[in-house]
């Protein structure tokens, strides 16, 4: 408790970053929560313990311990700490480090929080949480999915402007995702994992109704827990998703990584979910991945040609005559981010029924065509794999 307390403490990582560009000298002296992750990371990984003599089991005990007793501390804290917030002042005198360090919460609604040390501490939790249960065995947090999602939750509903919450769940369900712990739910009322499905439930169900009305790094914090929900948990509620896959992907021409992460999502939706179910959406979000097809990011992948002269001796030809011969040589650029996502949405595309496909074209408006003809001819079925258009074979 008082090692992580400890570990929080600091300024954050972005602000002690940026002092470090800024300071050449006695910048190793600048300490964040970064500091102390090589420690915390190695605590929890049992071949840090392979020089030590003691037995595997005691071994695995050991990282068990340490393992619960850092979430019980994370649980405990994001619930004592004081994350309450209050009205901007208007005249702001006397500004310290810590103020400069902690972003007001919601410019639009002018909040700020109203312990700022306190705000440092669980900015610093989030982050600490974040990269200590990616990096550990996912096997550790299955028992505390329930608990600990059942705590986040409760604490974003009671302080929902608060991004760092939404991480938290993000992580979790990222988790939950990675166990599978919602594979094969039926909704039985004697499941152990009734409850908290329908908590998740509840909360992604008003996640989606209010995402839209936030701005900047708490309105990403939101479209990225929706983004790791299982997709047990989105199936019922794929209608309500659709305006926030179109959010997402409007800001990703600012934000490429979301864009990137939404699109990954709706691959691993696809592949989970019946495609009658993912239709509306399909329908609904293609139109936004026309700008990106648009975006001149194929220019960087355009191989340039140079000719290179070279000079070879002739056999044929006397020895002090040589023959000139030209080498062309390909250069390939590096692909950038956007052709990479490019590459994706045209395989995406291909993967995807003839008809949905068509709802990319002008907005999912289908192309009007002229009929020459009034007369109904000769009707024929064309045998595709997954559909059979007919059409009429006029007279010849």
């Amino acid at each position: 408790y008082q090692g992580v307390i400890r570990t929080c403490s600091h300024p954050r990582a972005a602000l002690v970053e940026s002092q470090k560009d800024q300071a050449s000298i006695g910048a190793n002296k600048l300490v964040s929560y970064k500091s102390y992750l090589p420690l915390w990371t190695a605590l929890l990984q049992i071949q840090q313990f392979d020089k030590t003599e003691l037995p595997l089991v005691v071994k695995q005990s050991i990282i068990n311990n340490i393992y619960d007793e850092f979430v019980k501390t994370v649980i405990t804290l994001t619930g004592k700490l004081n994350l309450e917030t209050k009205n901007k002042a208007s005249n702001r005198e006397n500004e310290t480090a810590i103020e400069d360090d902690i972003q007001v919460l919601d410019p639009e609604t002018g909040l700020e929080p109203c312990c700022q040390k306190d705000f440092q501490v669980f900015f610093n939790l989030v982050d600490l949480f974040c990269d200590l249960i990616t990096s550990a065995d996912a096997n550790l947090f299955e028992k505390w999915i329930q608990p600990f999602l059942h705590h986040v939750v409760l604490q974003s509903l009671h302080r929902p402007i608060i991004s760092g919450f939404y991480k938290l769940i993000a992580v979790s369900m990222h988790l939950c995702v990675k166990l599978q712990n919602f594979k094969n739910y039926c909704g039985d009322l004697s499941d152990h994992r009734r409850p908290c499905y329908l908590l998740l439930s509840k909360f992604l169900l008003g996640l989606l109704a209010h995402c839209k009305q936030y701005k900047g790094d708490l309105q990403v914090s939101c479209l990225q827990a929706i983004l790791e929900t299982p997709a047990e948990l989105v199936q019922p509620l794929i209608p309500q998703a659709i305006s926030a896959f179109q959010v997402m992907f409007r800001l990703g021409h600012s934000v490429l990584s979301l864009a990137q992460q939404a699109l990954t999502t709706l691959e691993q939706w696809c592949q989970l979910l019946p495609a009658e179910d993912m239709k509306p959406l399909l329908t609904a979000v293609l139109p936004e991945l026309d700008p990106y097809l648009q975006s001149s990011g194929f220019e960087g992948d355009i191989e340039e040609v140079i000719d290179r002269e070279l000079i070879k001796p002739s056999k044929n030809l006397s020895k002090n005559r040589t023959t000139r011969l030209t080498r062309k040589t390909l250069i390939e650029r590096p692909e950038t981010e956007l052709s990479k996502l490019q590459r994706r949405i045209v395989i995406f595309l291909g993967c995807l029924e003839t008809d949905t496909c068509l709802s990319l074209i002008e907005g999912g408006k289908k192309v009007q065509c002229d009929v020459w003809d009034s007369s109904q001819h000769l009707a024929y079925a064309i045998p595709f794999i997954d559909m059979k258009p007919s059409i009429n074979i006029g007279e010849y």
